[in-house]
């Protein structure tokens, strides 16, 4: 990590890319969200825009079938240029890692900045491999992928479980990352080098990251149980959303817990005449989750 008082650069980056997909995939859900009752719409939708406001994201086209051989020319060439620019990202990266290897074998960055290349590298190539299936579906399928749960099979293939594995794939290896950065703060910790802020956040992002790793996971089983018949389509769609749901809950919560031993730390400094300023910004950091919390309590009540 290059600040130990700030989440890591891998941490974040791979963050953002969750945030997008999960931006994306919520966009897909129109359909099943169509059914359910506008309250509940009106709270995802709100949900919705604070993560939107965050990250910058735009609106993906729905899931729709293709009209005419035109219209697919069209998706395949888009997908085309996507992929040659998802080609040449991932080829700089590969590069940069190869710079930044080099560079901590002559000891002039550290196994953090080494690290942090090789994730930004591994984000890059789930982008491309994603815009590989992409196009294989749309050849196949000749509509625009549809990766809802409930989504058919095309021919043979689940490529709806082909996105969440590379997904699940990506998590777990930053997961691995995580862990071995919260051992080396713990022991910078027990040597003096590292506060107790620092562990706490360490464990935080690790938690972050398997959580989503666990999330895969149910994703993968829901879609199993609908194509061995054991749900229909909206069941599988609402049971995916409650779980999301859940998620960000809990997530939420653990958040609150930290910003409140944060913010007990920094009145504690402040009432010792040591630092000042530092309590305002995490009681209105406090005040937005509190407001998060509200709209994923509504939603879950409103779905289940």
């Amino acid at each position: 990590m290059n600040d130990l008082h700030e989440p890591s650069p891998e941490f974040l980056n791979h963050l953002e890319w969750q945030t997008r997909t999960e931006l994306r995939r919520r966009q897909r859900f129109a359909p099943v969200a169509r059914r359910l009752p506008r309250l509940a719409r009106l709270a995802r939708s709100a949900a919705l825009v604070l993560l939107s406001l965050s990250v910058g994201a735009s609106a993906v086209l729905a899931v729709g079938r293709l009209q005419d051989s035109r219209e697919l020319g069209v998706r395949l060439e888009g997908n085309r240029v996507l992929v040659e620019l998802a080609e040449r990202r991932v080829t700089a990266a590969q590069e940069q890692v190869e710079v930044q290897r080099l560079r901590y074998e002559e000891g002039l960055v550290s196994v953090a900045s080494a690290r942090d290349a090789e994730q930004r590298l591994a984000g890059m190539v789930l982008e491309r491999d994603h815009l590989r299936l992409d196009r294989e579906e749309l050849n196949a399928a000749r509509r625009v992928p549809d990766l809802r749960l409930s989504a058919p099979l095309v021919g043979p293939r689940d490529f709806v479980s082909e996105h969440l594995r590379l997904d699940r794939a990506h998590a777990a290896s930053a997961a691995e990352h995580l862990e071995e950065d919260q051992e080396l703060i713990q022991r910078r910790y027990e040597q003096g080098f590292a506060s107790s802020t620092t562990v706490d956040q360490a464990r935080r992002d690790a938690e972050v990251v398997h959580a989503e790793v666990e999330r895969h996971d149910e994703r993968l089983a829901l879609r199993a149980d609908f194509l061995l018949g054991r749900m229909d389509a909206e069941s599988c769609e609402r049971r995916d959303l409650v779980t999301a749901a859940g998620h960000r809950l809990s997530d939420l919560m653990a958040q609150v817990e930290f910003v409140q031993r944060e913010l007990e730390r920094a009145e504690a400094l402040e009432s010792a005449g040591v630092a000042s300023g530092q309590s305002a910004p995490l009681r209105e950091r406090l005040d937005v989750l509190d407001v998060e919390l509200q709209l994923v309590e509504l939603e879950l009540e409103l779905l289940r």
